[in-house]
């Protein structure tokens, strides 16, 4: 599945939350030398309970607008992400 979203770094805790279809994920970490790519990475990873090598950046590395491609369903994406967003 392929996703775009918003990445906030440098934040005081890591959240997902989801305004107008917007999907925008504020992590801890500093975007420095591709820190924050990876933990975007890691922190994804740990949301939706898929391994890390099944995630990738494919567009927006040095972006805070991101194209992810994640190895998850739609529908198992959608549950998700409802849950676990911040309104």
């Amino acid at each position: 599945m392929i996703i775009h979203i918003f990445v906030k770094p440098n934040q005081k805790k890591d959240e997902i939350v989801l305004l107008k279809n917007i999907i925008t994920v504020k992590i801890k970490a500093a975007p420095q030398k591709g820190e924050a790519n990876n933990y975007l990475v890691k922190y994804l990873s740990s949301i939706f309970h898929i391994s890390k090598t099944n995630i990738q950046v494919i567009k927006g590395l040095t972006s805070n607008h991101k194209t992810i491609s994640m190895e998850i369903s739609e529908s198992e994406f959608e549950s998700k992400i409802c849950k676990i967003s911040s309104f």
